[in-house]
This record gives structure tokens, sequence and C-alpha cells, in this order.
């Protein structure tokens, strides 16, 4: 490299001593900036403070080196060049999003610079490099998992897998068959239950007799009436005698 890159690349002379003592003590004023971003975007992120009017555009603070297995000292890779020559002539307060290349870890990284000025002059840049190979390990990961899962779509009930062998999906309203699995005939109950409730705001003892009949063919339906017990337990969910679920499941099965 050995490039530098400040007052001299825009025509200018870079002014006394002084003033270049101004300069490097501006830039280092961005130290702190470096470890709070480093904290912040995480330690697959590097952020790297360059010194552009120092001979190589060195780093002079960075966080989270391993990015690149770069430290203090090390003078700006072969694209700083370009990247300040790009903000000097379209006079650009920062770039993003630019491809670089870690040679320790021969990973390629996305970057961002911000270019520090001074009296007009680029000083320093602020630079954040990231390094999204675990994401990119992650993305190919999940891709072959896929190929020892196949379905795209949520498992078919046993009752809904039967409907689509006879060329019906749906329970009639349009909407696919749903198993939903309860730890007991009491809580299948329930379930049909309240979800009446929600739909009409009353409680079961308030029912009146089309929809209690609804609930009988629902819970026949989904075939818990199978299981043992089930005809005494629902009755006595909706306050009502063992032979009135009866009747109700033979107006069913009559229809």
């Amino acid at each position: 490299m050995g490039s530098r890159i400040g007052g001299d690349d825009r025509g200018e002379r870079p002014g006394t001593g002084d003033q270049w003592g101004k300069d490097e003590r501006f830039v280092e004023s961005f130290k702190p900036l470096v470890e709070f971003l480093g904290s912040v975007c995480g330690p697959m992120t590097e952020v790297a403070l360059h010194n552009t009017v120092a001979p190589g555009n060195p780093i002079i603070a960075i966080a989270n080196g391993d990015v690149s297995g770069r430290r203090v000292g090390v003078a700006a890779t072969d694209s700083m060049p370009e990247i300040l020559h790009q903000g000097l002539k379209e006079r650009r307060d920062y770039v993003v999003g630019y491809a670089t290349h870690s040679a320790k870890n021969d990973r390629d990284l996305i970057s961002s610079a911000y270019f520090i000025r001074r009296e007009g002059r680029i000083i320093g840049m602020l630079c954040i490099n990231t390094d999204q190979s675990a994401l990119e390990d992650f993305r190919a990961a999940t891709q072959a998992l896929q190929g020892y899962f196949p379905l795209t779509q949520p498992a078919a009930s046993l009752g809904q897998a039967y409907s689509y062998s006879q060329g019906n999906g749906s329970d009639g309203d349009g909407q696919p068959d749903r198993e939903n699995l309860s730890a007991s005939v009491e809580s299948m109950g329930k379930q049909v239950i309240w979800a009446m409730v929600a739909k009409t705001g009353r409680q079961p003892d308030r029912f009146n007799a089309s929809e209690r009949f609804g609930i009988i063919r629902e819970l026949d339906k989904s075939g818990y009436f199978q299981l043992k017990g089930a005809i005494s337990a629902i009755a006595g969910q909706l306050g009502l005698a063992d032979s009135s679920i009866y009747r109700y499941l033979h107006r069913i099965h009559r229809t």
C-alpha cells in the first residue's frame, strides 16, 4: 500500500505540522466509538479505525480483529484507495455494502466505510466488516434438512387424509379438518363446548337445543364417542342425561 490520502489527493498542501497533529488527534477522538460498535454489532463484525493522513493509512483502533486477523498498526487493504477515491470524487459521507475478503480465514466479508472529514478533507475512515459465513452455513444446513423433511404443509389429521383420499379435503365449510390432541375424554369435550361458548357468548347451561346438537355432531364427527366413557362425560358437562345424548346421536346418524 504505502499510499496516503488526505489534503494532497485533493490538490491541497497537507499544511503545517500543527495541522497534521490536529488531524491525527481528531481521528483518534473516534477510538471510543470503535469499542462501542464492536460490542453492539457482536463478534462476527470487525470495526476498524484508519488514520488516512499517515503513510499506509494504518489501523489505529480495532474491535473484533479476529474477523480479519488484523491488529493496530497494520496498513490498510488494497481496496482502501479506491474507496477513498470514491468518497473524494463523489463527496459522499459513507459507502455501504461493498465486498471485501479476509485472507486469514478465506472468507468473504460485507463492508461499509464512514469518511471522517476535517475542514473538508478526508483524514480517517471508520470501517465495519461483517463475516456472514455463519449465516450462510445455517442457510445451507436448513436447505439440507429440507431434503429429509420434504413436506411443506402441516401434516393432515387421519380424518383429513381419509377425506383427501375420497376427493374431499374439508368438512363442508371450505376449511380443512384438523385433529386436536387432548389429554382426556373430558378435555376433548370441553374444547368443543368452550368453542361454542366463545361463539354464542352463553354458558353451557344456557345453550339451546340447536347449539347442543351442534356440539354433539362435532364430537361425533371427530370420533369422540368411540372412546370409553364419552357419553357420560359430555352429558355431565352439558347438564343432560345420558339418554339425551343418545337421542342426539340417533338424529345425527339418521340424517
